[in-house]
């Protein structure tokens, strides 16, 4: 079977109408039942993905795993069979809608009632499947259709079981070979990306936690230009919060996200029913039945069916779940930390490197000609990776030089400045050109020198101001004398990063100013790279004082602040 043109009757039963949609290996066509007078979706492979046993294998995954969950949130299979020249086929429920990849593109992210809806009701097919001992492995917005149903509302179908994981599948090495990729990468979990052969269903957790993320986000939570680059960020760096990106998101909410990105799969969701269980508070009180009969079916088969399967675990400590700890306490020696993060860079490496290595079966010499060739290669890295650790050492090294000088000449000048009394009103706006600034050591003003709009209050104010290509955006909570400001810097391309920086209200040469220091980051760490920031106040008709300008603290740059509100 070569093609599937419209106007062909297949099998005497289907007329093709249209081509749905094609891949690399596969069509997918809508067709009209002659019989039944129904509409349908036929499957089949084309001619170039018979060639491949791998794409014959999940094809036939996909059937079986299709016909054995009976979820309602999953397309229905209604056929299996072959064309006349053998090329295998499946009869489909015909779905009209649209995936949730096609939804974000079109109408941006979802509101949080309707994410976690939609989210809950794919947890409910893909449930029975874990029941049957069946891991999707592919969970993503693409491969989430959204349909009307009958009662007028919107209901999910689960596509694509093509490279689900199953317990009677778990010998055959084609499908799962360690050297092999299957899947969305954004979407895969750490195990998943290091031996896709060990996963186990709660590799699907950790895809739906970065769904539901994308669907309230509008992006996926790691993202990276190269495969190697991204698997480093998945496996390497902390899950970021959704709040910088969406500020109405609950934080109970914000939690149960994080909780299903956890890098150590123990410390997870241990399975659906728990996680629909937490997620219920941010659904409609439609979505509670659907939660409870996720919770029953779970709980129904878990002795029976996952104890028999690849999926059974070691019994866990009473009254808490398994963790790093418990479940390395039952092999010796522990594995120490740093070998524990070697070993999985070491897994993700394995599939990005063994594409260029030469096969066992090529001669000695050639294997020695690539193995020189990437030893020089590493070599070559290593030495400008050294000029430039040098290069930056140098520079930040003439920067606190320059600071320290610019220090020295600010306090002389505060100084001078601190018998000054506080204008009531500034004369003339302030200009953006400004000399360099630096913290100054000196102690906050005493409560008698600092003006009224000041003393004693507590205010919130908003700001926004650019930098070069970024754009700042700070919540400055001042308290008097002293607060402190949350900095969110937004690039193009790059993902947000978060600092917050004490502030102390200071009176100099051009009157009074919030001053920053300390950066670091939301964990707490040293923002070493982040330049603090001091906010100059002009005193308004009104009486208040509000935020005009910003300069970046040692380096003479300011710039007039966008929009504030508050203070």
């Amino acid at each position: 079977m070569t093609t599937l043109r419209e106007g062909d009757i297949i099998q005497g039963k289907y007329r093709v109408e249209r081509v749905l949609g094609m891949g690399g290996m596969g069509v997918v066509v809508a067709a009209h039942h002659l019989q039944l007078d129904e509409k349908v979706a036929i499957k089949s492979l084309l001619p170039q993905g018979l060639g491949h046993p791998e794409a014959l294998l999940r094809f036939e995954r996909e059937a079986r795993a299709a016909v054995k969950i009976k979820s309602e949130h999953i397309a229905r299979v209604l056929d299996v069979a072959r064309f006349d020249d053998g090329t295998p086929y499946l009869v489909m429920e015909h779905l009209e809608g649209r995936d949730l990849s096609n939804w974000l593109r079109a109408r941006g992210p979802l509101s949080i009632e309707q994410a976690v809806e939609l989210v809950v009701q794919a947890c409910e097919a893909i449930a029975e499947a874990h029941t049957l001992g069946i891991v999707h492995r592919d969970l993503k917005p693409a491969n989430l259709f959204v349909i009307t149903g009958r009662d007028g509302l919107l209901e999910v179908k689960v596509l694509d079981f093509g490279i689900s994981k199953s317990a009677e599948s778990a010998g055959q090495a084609a499908m799962t070979r360690t050297h092999s990729i299957l899947g969305s990468p954004e979407y895969m979990s750490p195990e998943q990306l290091a031996a896709p052969k060990t996963v186990d269903w709660r590799t699907d957790i950790w895809s739906i936690g970065v769904t539901l993320f994308e669907l309230l986000a509008g992006r996926v939570p790691f993202t990276g230009d190269e495969l190697f680059e991204l698997a480093l960020k998945i496996t390497q760096e902390p899950a970021p919060r959704i709040s910088v990106l969406r500020d109405d998101v609950p934080v109970k909410l914000e939690s149960v996200i994080l909780r299903c990105l956890e890098k150590d799969r123990a410390a997870r969701y241990q399975d659906v029913a728990e996680l629909v269980a937490a997620l219920a508070p941010f659904a409609p009180s439609r979505s509670q039945a659907l939660v409870e009969r996720i919770g029953r079916i779970v709980h129904a088969v878990r002795a029976s069916s996952l104890a028999a399967t690849a999926f059974a675990q070691p019994p866990p400590v009473a009254g808490r779940l398994p963790t790093r700890r418990t479940q390395e306490a039952t092999s010796w020696p522990p594995q120490h930390p740093v070998a524990r993060g070697a070993a999985t860079t070491a897994g993700v490496m394995r599939p990005l490197v063994s594409p260029i290595l030469p096969p066992p079966s090529t001669p000695r010499s050639a294997r020695r000609s690539v193995a020189l060739g990437l030893a020089a290669a590493f070599v070559l890295v290593m030495l400008v990776t050294l000029v430039t650790c040098v290069s930056l050492w140098r520079t930040a090294s003439r920067a606190v030089a320059v600071e320290n000088q610019v220090s020295q000449n600010a306090s002389a000048e505060a100084s001078s400045a601190s018998s000054l009394s506080p204008p009531t009103e500034l004369s003339s706006p302030l200009v953006v050109a400004a000399p360099a600034l630096a913290l100054s050591s000196e102690s906050p003003p005493t409560p008698s020198a600092i003006p009224a709009a000041f003393r004693g209050t507590r205010a919130v104010t908003r700001a926004t101001w650019r930098f070069g290509p970024g754009v700042y955006r700070g919540v400055i909570h001042t308290n008097g004398a002293t607060g402190h400001a949350d900095v969110t810097y937004v690039e193009a391309g790059h993902d947000p990063v978060v600092v917050r920086e004490d502030l102390r209200l200071q009176h100099g040469s051009r009157g009074w100013s919030y001053v920053g220091s300390r950066p670091r980051y939301s964990d707490g760490e040293p923002a070493d790279d982040f330049t603090p920031n001091v906010f100059y106040m002009e005193h308004g008709a009104t009486g208040t004082w509000t935020f005009v300008e910003t300069c970046a603290v040692g380096t003479g740059m300011c710039t007039r602040v966008i929009s504030e509100t508050g203070g």
